[in-house]
């Protein structure tokens, strides 16, 4: 590339590389000093050295004849987003193509097309990482070398076995034609694959000797283990052995206002070391499960919930082992969340398709299962224009679909029905950002995460909970091949 100064064993390596039949070429300005002296031995070298002006097209002409593989659009121009790893094993190859930036939006993508040529005749495998299978895949010949058509979203990639020899037949990508598409409706009968949750992170709280009002728990934490001369090492516990001497007791103190009475479970860390008490009443503190994180997240019985408003008390010893981390209350309620205002309510008994955490599931981060009835036959593909989630897989009539929704256009093929009605189940597979995540740090798409993500300080902090959308966000479509 462009250049002013070279050394003199960069040059010297490449004149005896040129001589040796190798290829040089300099792009657009020749180097003008060789060890920063004033030199015209790299210009000089015209026998030996290519030199071009600093433009794409003359660059890729002079390469061309070195290309194993060839990424072009339908109209013949080279591919701007998309990048390949092409690798010998033995007696075959396996080539891989995927994207390199990342879609504005996940949810959406255009349709993309292209020719991939490979040098040589290859007969072509295409390995379906989504589905494990693989298939033969059609390629056309001309030249010498070997041409197939892929048709992709942003967010695609391909895995391709050649194997030295000729194809024509097999798996072609190809756009579906559909005749008619077709709305649910608006909500669905749903299923958690887990107990409902409401966050608890905002204690009051005292400690030896002193009240402080309701804080960020982290925060707490922090005060809490300061006032007890607790220091806690950053190191693993392997490496300097933990002190489990009690220091000294802390309290923590968590209101929780409900519209409802109802049964609950609570979720918390460190149980070993707390006392828990709902309205004045022990809790039995024997572990009757594990949430989430079954060495770190114990789970224990609470007395019933009341109408109103209740007071959680926790109670903690505290060493170099106790951890003050965000609770869980667990059951089959609703909550609501206006803010930083929180309140038990009824679970809702449908689900829109729409964001979850404004139909009291604020905090969910487990599976959730829609279920509704389709009547029709044919050749159907179900489409999910938009959710947020890890991914959505589907039953019908009790029956897994082949394959799961993961990325635009979100689509997945049925199969070909029976005229009648059936029953589709779709599942949302979740994530913890609105359990575990950083949800008092006004910093909503961090370009990095750490630790101090979760501690956030001055203008990056808030009491309201920043929570993201979740859930199946658009109707589901039915659409009907030809």
């Amino acid at each position: 590339p462009n250049m002013i100064t070279i050394r003199k064993t960069t040059l010297d390596a490449l004149t005896r590389f040129a001589r040796r039949g190798g290829k040089v070429v300099f792009l657009g300005e020749t180097p003008s000093f060789v060890d920063a002296e004033p030199s015209d031995k790299a210009k000089k070298q015209i026998d030996i050295f290519k030199y071009l002006d600093w433009n794409k097209k003359d660059l890729f002409n002079i390469i061309n004849e070195y290309r194993e593989v060839l990424l072009a659009d339908l109209r013949g121009e080279y591919a701007q987003n998309l990048v390949y790893n092409l690798r010998e094993d033995k007696t075959v190859r396996h080539l891989v193509v995927a994207h390199v930036t990342e879609p504005k939006d996940d949810d959406v993508s255009p349709i993309e097309e292209y020719n991939i040529t490979l040098t040589g005749e290859w007969a072509l495998t295409l390995f379906d990482t989504m589905t494990g299978e693989t298939k033969p895949l059609a390629a056309s010949y001309k030249d010498g070398n070997t041409t197939f058509y892929w048709m992709c979203g942003r967010c695609d990639s391909i895995l391709i076995e050649m194997t030295r020899g000729k194809r024509e037949e097999g798996y072609k990508f190809a756009p579906k034609k559909y005749v008619k598409e077709e709305f649910l409706a608006p909500c669905a009968d749903y299923s958690l694959s887990e107990p409902n949750v409401l966050l608890l992170d905002m204690p009051a709280y005292s400690v030896g000797g002193g009240s402080y009002p309701s804080t960020y728990v982290l925060t707490a934490g922090t005060d809490i283990f300061s006032t007890l001369g607790i220091v806690r090492s950053k190191q693993q516990p392997w490496v300097t052995p933990p002190d489990k001497t009690i220091k000294g007791t802390a309290t923590l103190v968590y209101e929780v206002d409900s519209e409802i009475e109802c049964d609950a479970r609570f979720g918390l860390e460190s149980v070993e070391l707390s006392r828990v008490y709902l309205n004045g009443t022990p809790a039995d503190m024997t572990p009757v499960g594990h949430y989430i994180d079954e060495e770190a997240v114990a789970v224990i019985d609470l007395p019933k919930i009341k109408k109103g408003k209740n007071e959680l008390i926790i109670e903690i010893d505290c060493c170099d082992t106790t951890q003050i981390e965000a609770c869980y209350l667990l059951g089959d309620f609703g909550v609501d969340v206006k803010g930083r205002k929180i309140t038990l309510v009824e679970r809702q008994k449908e689900l829109y398709f729409d964001n979850i955490t404004k139909q009291t599931l604020p905090f969910y981060g487990g599976n959730v299962t829609y279920r509704f009835e389709y009547e029709g036959g044919g050749k159907k593909t179900l489409e999910v224009r938009r959710f947020v989630g890890t991914a959505i897989s589907a039953t019908v009539d009790g029956k897994r679909v082949p394959g799961m929704l993961s990325f635009p256009p979100n689509r997945l093929y049925l199969g070909e029905l029976d005229d009648g009605k059936h029953v589709i189940e779709l599942t949302l597979y979740g994530n913890r950002m609105n359990t575990l995540g950083q949800l008092h740090n006004t910093i909503l798409k961090p370009s990095y995460t750490d630790p101090e993500m979760w501690r956030p300080k001055g203008r990056f902090f808030t009491p309201e909970y920043m929570l993201r959308e979740h859930g199946i966000l658009t109707t589901p479509v039915i659409l009907t091949e030809e």
